[in-house]
């Protein structure tokens, strides 16, 4: 019996094919791996992105560098959605989300938490220089028209700032984190906290609180 016999070019031709769908499953896969860790409605990094991160931070931070941690809510988000509707809502986050991403452009990573919360971790970041950056983007929400239909709106955000220490895990250094949201919103909004490092006088600041409107609509 004779056999066919495939010629050299048929041979180059068979392994070319499987190189281009090789790389084209390859393509995909990375794809796929980047739509994991991207949120969808921003385009920031996820909450799964942001944990599989925090595994290498960490490690840097044992090793003696410096990384800070800021968690940022946007201020009275359900009324803002209440009142405008759940698009309105979306385009704010948007918007929140192009100023996270312009302030830590190459320097840092920003990624939304969840809901109206996002996050920036900065690393070689001190807690001087971290409440300057939070102190900066936050204003810089602030001073952001939001142009919506007929309607031209502004959003403040509260931020809680807290700087990684040589034992830390990420979970501790996102209480940290949590703990001084939850002093800036209570003083009213449209705050940094914490102010110093020293501890903060929780009673005392409670006691002083001077709401302030989360958003307002212009003309």
């Amino acid at each position: 019996h004779s056999f066919p016999t495939r010629r050299s070019s048929d041979l180059v031709g068979l392994g070319e094919a499987a190189k281009t769908e090789v790389r084209a499953q390859n393509d995909l896969l990375s794809n796929y791996l980047s739509e994991a860790r991207t949120d969808v409605l921003t385009g920031l990094g996820n909450r799964r992105a942001f944990d599989n991160d925090c595994r290498q931070w960490q490690s840097d931070w044992r090793s003696g560098r410096t990384y800070a941690l800021l968690i940022i809510d946007v201020d009275r988000f359900k009324t803002f959605n209440d009142r405008y509707g759940h698009q309105a809502g979306d385009e704010m986050l948007r918007a929140v989300a192009k100023v996270l991403q312009q302030q830590t452009a190459e320097v840092g990573t920003a990624i939304r938490y969840g809901g109206e919360e996002f996050a920036l971790m900065l690393p070689n970041t001190d807690f001087a220089q971290a409440v300057a950056w939070a102190d900066t983007v936050r204003e810089r929400i602030a001073a952001q028209t939001i142009s919506y239909r007929t309607r031209n709106l502004n959003v403040t955000v509260g931020i809680g700032v807290a700087v990684s220490r040589p034992d830390d895990t990420a979970d501790n250094l996102g209480i940290r984190a949590d703990e001084q949201l939850y002093l800036a919103k209570a003083a009213g909004r449209n705050c940094t906290r914490p102010r110093e490092e020293s501890p903060v006088d929780v009673d005392a600041l409670l006691a002083t609180l001077r709401p302030q409107p989360a958003f307002v609509e212009q003309g």
